[in-house]
């Protein structure tokens, strides 16, 4: 299991000033967005203004995943960069204005059940939440570049 870098850690404090209290899915949308920040390098000009579609239950601790989102991008629902829908599915597609730039990021299926069945038998969430930012991406997430 890979050791949590200090900029990761970072940005999960941060996210957690945000959302008032850590958990994994705040995770796991931190996650997604630094590495739709790392792969599409957003540079905030004309055309490198990231923006993101979140597919999500729109319930807790479902819907964490878009503040984590929202803290570690510059997506948020209030400047309009930030959409989301209600969906089983959890997935987001960050772009670019650049229609070449764009980044489709699942979360993996069963990761998610099994996720919610380590919850559900009450595992301490800070514990959850540090084997999220732990994980490979591979483990966590299906990418696809589009």
């Amino acid at each position: 299991m890979p050791e949590i870098c200090d900029a990761l850690r970072k940005q999960i404090e941060e996210a957690v000033r945000l959302h008032d209290h850590l958990g994994p899915f705040l995770v796991v949308g931190v996650r997604m967005g630094r590495f739709a920040n790392e792969k599409l390098r957003p540079n905030h000009s004309e055309h490198g203004i990231l923006e993101a579609h979140v597919k999500v239950p729109l319930r807790p601790p479902y819907s964490c995943i878009l503040d984590g989102i929202q803290s570690t991008t510059q997506c948020t629902v209030g400047n309009g960069k930030l959409d989301f829908e209600e969906s089983e599915e959890i997935a987001v597609e960050f772009r670019l204005q650049d229609p070449n730039s764009t980044l489709q990021i699942t979360v993996d299926a069963d990761f998610v059940k099994t996720l919610m069945q380590q919850i559900k038998t009450s595992v301490p969430l800070n514990l959850l939440a540090e084997h999220v930012a732990s994980m490979e991406e591979d483990g966590l997430f299906k990418i696809e570049p589009k």
